[in-house]
């Protein structure tokens, strides 16, 4: 399978920000625990809160927990910092080091008043993925939101990453995709585990790398689920032309005659002299030349982005 492992989770953010990961296992304390437990309580609350008249909420994952710091209260640990170093210089300073310590006081004590008087606090980042269950529908919707959330637990901002609708077969797909589930199988346990580990983590970081189409690489990932529990393997040549025949199934209404499917083709640009695989394409011409042939564009994760006659 040749899904792209373009992967960089970077959460973008002013340049005035600090952007930490508060640790939340090996030797974190109880208090850190605890605020990564109010964060998600006070996520989860305002997600069902938001969504409660359009179905039941489910929590499916959190992502790491990020402590944004302005850039006051980074200036702030600086000073402090330094403080805390200035004992260690008293080669340097001499008899001076004194007064440079209740300078160096002075000069926090103005940024903790600078920092009070504008109402300057660091906040959370997290990133959470749940599902809006309706009671009594056949679909359910998938979101992602990046949550920004105030020191006392409540929402600041949230931004939306995906929104996607699935039919209830396809959530049940996506429940073996999110526990990872073994879908290669064979008595060869090391070729099943290695086969099945590179499967998931080739889908998590096209995920994390998509913005454009996510919510149709979700679905497209969950077809190649589907299909590898039936065939045991991905053929990229056979999974693209079964969507393709499903998507004229779908939206050609009128027969076009008889015709023939040419084979799946890299698509090709030439950057600094060598050449980058971009996408791929399947065109389907028909015997009747009156009629111009599809042209079906992939991506390079196998996601039907295009399709032009």
């Amino acid at each position: 399978m040749k899904i792209a492992i373009y992967f960089s989770f970077i959460i973008v953010l002013t340049g005035c920000l600090g952007n930490y990961p508060v640790a939340t296992s090996g030797n974190s304390s109880v208090s850190e625990k605890t605020k990564e437990e109010k964060v998600k309580e006070g996520v989860s609350n305002h997600v069902k809160s938001a969504f409660a008249d359009f179905g039941a909420y489910k929590n499916i994952e959190y992502g790491e927990l990020f402590l944004l710091k302005p850039k006051e209260v980074l200036e702030l640990d600086e000073m402090i910092e330094v403080k805390n170093q200035l004992p260690l210089q008293r080669e340097k300073y001499g008899e001076k080091l004194q007064s440079v310590i209740d300078s160096q006081d002075i000069k926090i004590a103005y940024k903790k008043q600078e920092i009070q008087d504008k109402h300057i606090y660091p906040w959370y980042e997290i990133d959470h993925l749940f599902a809006i269950m309706p009671p009594e529908m056949d679909t359910v919707t998938v979101y992602e939101y990046d949550f920004e959330v105030y020191p006392n637990y409540t929402i600041k901002e949230a931004h939306q990453k995906l929104a996607v609708k699935l039919s209830k077969e396809e959530f049940k797909t996506f429940e073996t995709f999110i526990n990872k589930e073994p879908i290669y199988e064979s008595q060869d346990y090391n070729w099943a585990y290695e086969m099945n580990t590179k499967f998931y983590n080739q889908c998590i970081a096209a995920l994390e790398e998509e913005e454009e189409y996510k919510g149709e690489l979700l679905k497209t990932i969950l077809k190649m689920i589907d299909y590898i529990s039936i065939h045991n393997e991905f053929d990229e040549k056979d999974f693209t032309l079964k969507t393709v025949k499903k998507w004229e199934e779908k939206n050609v209404e009128n027969p076009m005659g008889e015709g023939k499917y040419e084979e799946l083709k890299p698509l090709i640009s030439n950057i600094d002299g060598s050449e980058v695989i971009f996408g791929y394409q399947i065109i389907h011409q028909f015997n009747d030349t009156s009629i111009a042939p599809f042209i079906f564009v992939f991506d390079l994760n196998f996601v039907l982005i295009s399709v032009k006659q």
